[in-house]
């Protein structure tokens, strides 16, 4: 059985890095695109909260 620690490390594989440009890019064009943030979690291998975050930043997203 995985602890939810490790398997919360497993999901997230870019916890903590910082986002580089071509990523930003890529993350406001899913989320233009109507990709919901649940999904682009997934695939950015980031949180929500970190989504959230990034989509903030790029274009004030409340």
């Amino acid at each position: 059985m995985v602890s939810k620690k490790k398997k919360y490390y497993q999901v997230f594989d870019n916890r903590g890095k910082e986002w580089i440009p071509e990523e930003e890019q890529l993350l406001l064009q899913r989320f233009n695109s109507g990709i919901k943030i649940a999904v682009l979690a997934e695939l950015h291998g980031r949180s929500v909260g970190a989504i959230r975050s990034g989509l903030r930043k790029l274009q004030g997203l409340k």
